[in-house]
């Protein structure tokens, strides 16, 4: 049975290093690893390090329908994919992902519709996928009740505790810190310097990868990061394996880890406003009530699963008013890189801003696509 959470060492807070690491998510562990093996000195700082997101669909788009997304960013949607094509493939060159074909069926009226055109748009991206019946859909199941789907043979998952634990083991250096840490103004200082509780460490830079407590850690993020509340349960093993998938335009995701346990998240829409703004991962009342009674509804009448709910949680994820991340140095602080905003869909996206962040401090390197820039945050603000 996949542990939660995830077993990690802390120790008390050095002096100094070369690098603060604010957030131990995919995108701060994966930059730590990274920095790491290139020789820098890391330091991660974050008030539960040893959490651990539970799910791992590693999608390359966003949670969108694929030709949504090349309709709306044109040229720049080849890069974006490529992006996440280098994220998936770091995580199979550690021997991580499972690259087990994903679903994204369709149930919502007028939904069917668009699978022709993603299949299109995503083969002048030279990204396989089909359109699959809802025969086909249902037989793949073996016994759920579906519409139509577009098929991505390239989706997987990943174990997010085997990543950690194997990014742990490759960076044995990387210090650990539990608490919050907030960069602070030190005029005595020429880098960076990190309040945490009473104590400081000194640094030459900081990443920002809090997820949605990001916008908490410097006011130039302030207003661009929203925090999302996703609901998701855990059931006992099924008796049969079952494709990882979407449904309902992404608003509901499933996956079956290697215990044959399904992790059922999402249902959004059953909130009135759709969990945006709520970041209480322990919430209970009638909202709460609803969306579980929606996932339970999702598992037993559409994947035709009768197993009984073992666990039930929450995480929160982080949302940019366009739906892509926000990469790179904050505007007129080069010392302070971003990797946040990476909504529900962060795997892919969170490991390859990692790579390009760590190249960028090791060389100079570590160039990302236009549209995940971080000087996308001065646009806003004069918008």
């Amino acid at each position: 049975m996949r542990k939660l959470p995830f077993d990690l060492p802390t120790v008390p807070l050095p002096e100094a290093t070369d690098v603060v690491v604010l957030g131990a998510g995919l995108a701060g562990a994966a930059t730590a690893r990274y920095l790491a093996e290139g020789g820098v000195g890391v330091v991660v700082i974050d008030p539960d390090p040893g959490w651990v997101d539970p799910l791992g669909h590693v999608e390359l788009g966003a949670v969108e329908q694929p030709h949504r997304t090349v309709a709306s960013l044109g040229s720049q949607a080849d890069p974006l994919f490529g992006f996440a094509r280098e994220g998936a493939q770091l995580l199979e060159a550690d021997g991580l992902l499972d690259r087990c074909g994903g679903l994204w069926v369709a149930m919502e009226h007028g939904e069917a519709e668009e699978i022709e055109r993603s299949v299109e748009a995503l083969a002048v991206l030279g990204e396989p996928a089909e359109a699959w019946s809802a025969a086909k859909v249902e037989g793949h199941l073996d016994g759920g009740h579906m519409g139509p789907a577009l098929h991505l043979p390239r989706d997987g998952r990943i174990d997010p505790v085997a990543v950690r634990r194997l990014w742990r083991d490759v960076a044995p250096d990387v210090v650990w810190v539990k608490g919050w840490g907030r960069p602070v103004h030190d005029e005595d200082h020429d880098g960076v310097v990190v309040a945490v509780g009473g104590a400081r460490i000194r640094a030459e830079m900081v990443v920002i990868a809090a997820g949605h407590r990001s916008a908490e850690l410097d006011a130039t993020l302030e207003g661009w990061l929203t925090p999302v509340r996703d609901q998701w349960l855990r059931t006992a093993p099924v008796d049969r394996p079952l494709p990882l998938g979407r449904a309902g335009h992404g608003w509901t995701a499933w996956q079956q880890d290697d215990d044959g346990c399904l992790w059922v998240s999402g249902a959004r829409w059953a909130s009135p406003h759709l969990e945006v703004g709520e970041t209480d991962l322990t919430a209970e009342g009638e909202v709460v009530g609803r969306i579980r009674g929606r996932l339970e509804a999702f598992l037993r009448d559409r994947l035709q699963v009768g197993a009984p709910v073992e666990a039930r949680g929450a995480r929160a994820f982080a949302q940019t008013p366009d739906g892509l991340p926000v990469i790179g140095p904050l505007p007129g602080d080069r010392r302070t890189i971003v990797a946040a905003g990476f909504g529900p869909s962060s795997v892919a996206w969170s490991v390859a801003a990692a790579r390009s962040i760590a190249d960028g401090i090791l060389d100079g390197g570590g160039a990302v696509p236009r549209c995940v820039e971080s000087r996308r945050l001065v646009r806003w603000r004069r918008a």
